[in-house]
């Protein structure tokens, strides 16, 4: 599996726990955090931006944050068919 992040900006960080925040107004003190998990309402100055390796390393072990994450075209996963791959790797020997 592959996964590429195409909205990094909707990933936060809030009291080490990376999640995501959806449907809230741009200029609203308090933010919607989904962890995949819950969701919660916390103050928009105590969540933060992951590092990309702790995001990736996040979306490939939290099914549930991956999946909401996906449903809200914040990420594209890719699965790339073995068979195929190796076919195509021959190809070039």
């Amino acid at each position: 599996m592959k996964i590429k992040i195409t909205q990094a900006s909707s990933f936060v960080i809030y009291r080490g726990t990376i999640g995501i925040v959806l449907y809230t107004p741009e200029n609203s003190l308090k933010v919607n955090f989904f962890t995949g998990r819950d969701h919660r309402e916390v103050n928009r100055k105590s969540i933060g931006s992951p590092s990309m390796e702790k995001l990736e390393d996040e979306l490939y072990v939290n099914d549930e944050l991956r999946s909401l994450a996906e449903e809200n075209e914040l990420i594209e996963i890719s699965f790339q068919d073995t068979t195929t791959f190796l076919k195509y790797a021959i190809s070039y020997n």
